[in-house]
């Protein structure tokens, strides 16, 4: 027999059920709606994973075809009279994640580890206490004898996991794959195999707040964060308008990045970001209430992970030829140049050759001419 809202009411007066905390608004017509609480893990494609504290992240990124286990916010004990299962939510089902339903033995006490999957290949976003499952208990004919052997928060689960990635980790230092030198080289070439497969073609740019500094020590932190703020936020619209992925990179720099495809939606983006901030910086009388920001953009290969730039020779460069820029400026290789250099809208500038540190290449840079005054000079 399903318990109604009212079957549910009871059991918790009596103990038979207890659910803490409790949130009187998630109890349904036939269920409760268990929240997300704070660690999940996640499975991703590749077979690693990752632990998340989601009250520390503030949210929960579950990407295309990962797995996600996660914890709710509820701590569930059940009388050896009732028993339970766990059914997906159709809002969640709608967009891609869902779970196959499972049973929630009498006598459970502990939180619940459920499991979710993304079968779209978009990355979906869960809140902290969101609800994501629905309870449903059930009354039982005769009270259960057998105990319930299974761990609160299912700790064997999350045990295996990390078992499994630890043993993955150390596979490697096996005697098996440091049997001698031929083993080696053969692990080196197939490492270096699935390195390639994380290294793409992409355009990276580079953005820094000029004067950034000098209005910290005069305003202090307040004036000087709602700035930065307001900067953010004009460039990473501006970059997703032209269908690029802006991220901070810590104080006041960002980085964005674009598909190779779109060598001139990246300078469009560029442009438009100086355009707003010159439009932005009329309303303010005070040169010192002024943002500007200088621009470095470049073409090359870079490791990506999961949507997220992370290690390449071109990371170091753009912000090579950023550093040359001064506010309002935007400057490009000589590679991207190739790419762009038939604009009807802007015209380039070159800016001469720069052997910059730590490159044994000098690299040639060109200017984006995109002021009025400049282009009819």
């Amino acid at each position: 027999m399903f318990f109604s809202d009212i079957d549910i009411r009871k059991c918790l007066e009596t103990k038979d059920l207890v659910i803490n905390p409790l949130d009187d608004e998630c109890i349904t017509p036939v269920g409760y709606d268990a929240r997300i609480g704070n660690i999940a893990y996640l499975i991703y494609p590749d077979g690693s994973y990752k632990v998340v504290d989601i009250d520390s992240e503030g949210e929960l990124r579950i990407d295309g075809r990962t797995t996600a286990l996660i914890g709710t916010r509820e701590y569930i004990e059940l009388s050896g009279k009732i028993a339970g299962a766990i059914h997906s939510k159709v809002t969640l089902v709608s967009k891609g994640l869902s779970h196959i339903s499972t049973t929630l033995d009498p006598g459970w006490k502990g939180k619940l580890l459920i499991q979710i999957h993304n079968h779209l290949d978009v990355t979906q976003i869960l809140e902290p206490d969101e609800t994501f499952c629905t309870l449903v208990f059930y009354e039982l004919k005769t009270e259960t004898e057998s105990p319930h052997k299974k761990p609160p928060f299912r700790v064997d689960i999350s045990e295996y996991i990390e078992k499994l990635s630890n043993s993955r980790r150390t596979d490697f230092k096996s005697k098996e794959a440091l049997n001698g030198l031929e083993d080696l080289l053969n692990k080196r070439n197939e490492i270096d195999s699935k390195l390639e497969k994380y290294k793409l073609d992409k355009i990276v740019m580079m953005s820094d707040e000029v004067g950034s500094v000098t209005r910290q020590d005069k305003y202090k932190d307040n004036e000087a964060a709602a700035c930065t703020m307001q900067q953010r936020s004009i460039i990473m619209n501006s970059v997703a308008n032209f269908g690029g992925y802006a991220k901070e990179t810590g104080g006041d720099g960002m980085v964005s990045s674009f598909e190779t495809k779109d060598c001139e939606k990246a300078i469009h983006a560029a442009v438009d970001i100086q355009k707003k901030l010159v439009e932005r910086n009329r309303n303010y009388p005070h040169n010192d209430q002024n943002i500007f920001v200088r621009i470095g953009i470049d073409i090359g290969k870079i490791f990506v992970e999961r949507g997220e730039l992370k290690l390449g020779l071109i990371l170091s460069r753009t912000a090579r030829i950023m550093s040359v820029a001064i506010s309002g400026q935007i400057f490009i290789s000589a590679y991207l140049y190739k790419e762009v250099y038939k604009m009807k809208d802007y015209s380039f500038e070159s800016k001469g050759k720069y052997l910059f540190e730590g490159l044994s290449n000098k690299v040639e840079v060109y200017e984006v001419i995109w002021r009025e005054e400049k282009k009819s000079i």
